[in-house]
């Protein structure tokens, strides 16, 4: 029989839970280097929706900014 464990918090490595959605405010910005947009608007476009607030992209030297804009 396999155990079952309750309350193991998933690990963040990897996708959405590596960004700061949730604690962003209007205006506020973060920088990934070495990523596309093509890369990350679909994060924002995804987390936009999931915490209720808008986000945009733009490649910028060397990696890629993100915005909160609403």
């Amino acid at each position: 029989m396999i155990k079952i464990d309750k309350d193991v918090p998933f690990p963040a490595t990897k996708g959405f839970r590596l960004y700061p959605w949730a604690e962003m405010e209007i205006g506020d910005s973060f920088f990934l280097a070495e990523r596309t947009y093509k890369s990350m608007h679909v994060h924002c476009s995804v987390s936009g929706k999931k915490h209720n607030k808008k986000f945009r992209c733009a490649e910028v030297e060397g990696g890629v900014r993100v915005w909160r804009i609403a």
